[in-house]
Order: structure tokens, then sequence, then C-alpha cells
């Protein structure tokens, strides 16, 4: 029996996380719950949650690991890391072994029954990204085009917007950037000048074991690869991608995410951020062809997860 570890980064809305989780079987899944450092709940509150919700949320693993996830800083590589190396450490202690990790945030869905969803990836045998190259987008160049300071970056993004501590975080990674850019050229040529191939695409993916495997043992050496992505924009957008094209499972196909984003719709603004998806939606995400939907929001519009529900369940 194929089984699935099941990744999910949340920061709040724990009674959608776990309806999330119930989503999954228990028999052939296992949820690991990353809540961030910011979060307005206790992981207690989650706990009971998830202990009233059946097997699923019975089974699911909330992490002792709790790290303030920032976007577009490495911060999210480390959350996706610490799911990863919770996932491996649950396989040792209960001698099973996972065929396939999912990353996924709590505010995700799924859009199909979760068997439609197993038997697609067990026909294709792929590793299920969105893939890019710099040579062919231009969102892709610019991730490369620039060093970044991480830590400076860190602590600008948690300290209060236009505050002293912000203000001088990004000053000097500013100073820092620009130099070291200067010095030694972009981090996507010194990748390329070094033999490696920079990519990227969305931060959410499944894939194999074997790629699991790469990159904890890539991220544990810290290798060239961990150490340039580190200081780059977007890194949870490009370290996974670039590990997996550098490795020997890449073998030149191209996959997507399995996921559709909503990045703004009708009068939603295009900022970058996703917005949640409505009721008004739920045509178009039937016939998207997608596994899963980012995102929603339970408050904001519970009749379009009920209407998704009445699909996945049947």
């Amino acid at each position: 029996m194929r089984r699935h570890a099941i990744l999910i980064m949340m920061h709040k809305k724990p009674e959608q996380v776990v309806r999330l989780v119930k989503y999954f079987p228990a028999d052939r899944c296992v949820c690991f719950i990353h809540v961030d450092e910011k979060a307005a709940f206790p992981k207690s509150q989650l706990r009971d949650a998830l202990d009233q919700a059946g097997e699923p949320g019975k089974q699911a693993v909330i992490l002792d690991t709790s790290i303030s996830g920032v976007l577009a800083c490495w911060s999210l590589v480390e959350i996706s890391i610490a799911l990863l190396q919770a996932a491996v450490a649950y396989e040792k202690e209960k001698g099973i072994r996972f065929d396939w990790f999912r990353l996924l945030s709590g505010q995700d869905y799924p859009l199909k029954p979760f068997a439609e969803y197993e038997a697609y990836i067990e026909s294709e045998q792929n590793e299920y990204m969105g893939l890019q190259f710099m040579e062919e987008d231009q969102h892709i160049r610019d991730k490369f085009a620039r060093w970044r300071n991480p830590s400076p970056r860190q602590k600008a993004a948690d300290a209060p917007e236009h505050s002293l501590q912000n203000k001088l975080s990004i000053g000097v990674s500013h100073v820092y950037e620009v130099a070291k850019t200067r010095l030694v050229g972009t981090p996507g040529a010194y990748l390329v000048k070094h033999g490696f191939v920079p990519a990227g695409g969305p931060s959410w993916w499944t894939i194999s074991h074997s790629l699991v495997d790469e990159i904890l043992q890539e991220y544990g050496k810290n290798g060239m690869i961990t150490q340039v992505i580190k200081q780059t924009a977007t890194p949870e957008e490009s370290y996974i991608q670039t590990v997996f094209v550098n490795s020997p499972l890449y073998q030149g196909k191209k996959t997507w995410n399995l996921t559709i984003a909503n990045f703004g719709r009708r009068e939603q603004p295009v900022t970058g951020h996703t917005h949640p998806f409505h009721k008004e939606d739920f045509e178009e995400l039937m016939a998207c062809g997608d596994y899963f939907a980012r995102k929603f929001d339970v408050e904001e519009d519970a009749e379009i997860l009920d209407l998704l529900d009445q699909r996945i369940y049947t």
C-alpha cells in the first residue's frame, strides 16, 4: 500500500486545517503540521480539535518546532525542511516508508476525491512541481538577479513596518546586496559558473521519497545550492526546484504542481499575494484540471468549501 506524508504549514484558522486534515485517509496518510511561531492560538487548541475530528486527526503530528515564516525569506524553506525531517523521523520510529510527500498551506483545499489524486500521481511517476528556467522566464531571472542578506531581511520582516529596526535592517541588507552583486555577479550567474542550473516555480509540490533524500542531503551538507539560494529572493520558490534539476532524478520532463492559485479575479487586485476563492469560482475550479487550490477562508466564504466537499467525498 502506498503511503503519503502530508506536510502542512499554517499560521491561523485551526478549524480550517482540521477540515483539510479530514480529507486524507488515515490508512494511507499521515499529516504533519507546522504551526507558525506567530500563531495567535496554542498548539493544544489545534491538538484537541484534531483529536475530536476522527482517525485522520488523531494520527496527525504537530511539530514541536515553531519557526516564524516570512514570505520571500529563507524561513519558509526551513519550515518545509522541518516538515520533511519530521516525516522521515516518523518513518524510522514506526518502521514504515512514505512514497509521496505533499506540501500544502493550511488554507489550501482539495478539488477531487483522494483516490483520483492518488491514481494520477501513481500513473505518471513524476515529481510534481512548477518548473521554469532563467532563459525562458523573466520572473525566474529576477529571483536570481541579486543577492539578499537573509538574517537582516528576516529581522526587517519580523519588526513592525516602518519601525527603526525595520528601516535599519533593510538599509544594511541593501548595502550588502548591492556590493556582493557587483563583486561576484548575480546568484544565477554564480551558480551557472560553478556548473549548476538555477530553476524556480510555485512553492507547493508533491515529490517522491527519492527527491526528499536528495533535498535533505543537500540541506544537511550546506552545499553550494543551499548557500546561494539562502541569499536570493523568494527561496521557497526556487530551492526544491534547483535541487531537483541538478540531481540524477531530473530527466528533462516538465510537470506542474497540481495546484490552482487565485492571484486576482473579478475586482480583486493582482498584488503577487493569493486571494481566497469564493462560491462564484466553483465551476471554474471544477473545470481547471488541478487537484488542489489555494486559497480559501472559512470565515469569508464557507459555502465554497461545502460545495467542494460534495465533490471530493463522492
